[in-house]
């Protein structure tokens, strides 16, 4: 043990052991959400997966770019059995965003999506870009 963990050596490192030798065997499989295009500056990311063990479905919250302006315009929930072939679930839009909180959401930046585990219920966290909103910027 190397102070209180276990030490790995192997390969010439020598240490604690690296998180590339825990996932060495992995494969990668396919690309899940392709952009919206395949133009310069389009892409999906800013991504997050939920796993319900006790439902056995995956949730995938993402947010489509394209080139500006319109950068981040909608998320999109898809949801999953197998964590490979993903259907679209929820799609919200900044003008959807605007409208349900009252302000002038410019662009979607990230989401997240939680389940509480005393509840069941699931919760979804969007932060957003309000400038011109006149409210403090990026709140």
């Amino acid at each position: 043990m190397l102070n209180g963990n276990f030490a790995f050596e192997a390969c010439g490192w020598k240490g604690l052991i690296p998180p590339a030798y825990i996932l060495r065997n992995r494969k990668f499989r396919g690309v899940v959400k392709d952009p919206p295009d395949f133009n310069p500056g389009s892409w999906i990311g800013a991504s997050s997966v939920l796993v319900d063990y006790d439902s056995g479905e995956f949730w995938l919250t993402a947010r489509p770019r394209r080139a500006p302006p319109l950068r981040g315009y909608e998320m999109i929930i898809y949801r999953s059995f197998d964590g490979e072939d993903y259907r679209e679930a929820v799609r919200l839009t900044t003008e959807d965003l605007t409208y349900m909180s009252g302000q002038n959401v410019a662009n979607i930046e990230a989401q997240q999506l939680i389940r509480d585990p005393a509840t069941g219920k699931y919760y979804l966290y969007v932060s957003v870009d309000t400038r011109g909103s006149g409210e403090i910027e990026g709140r």
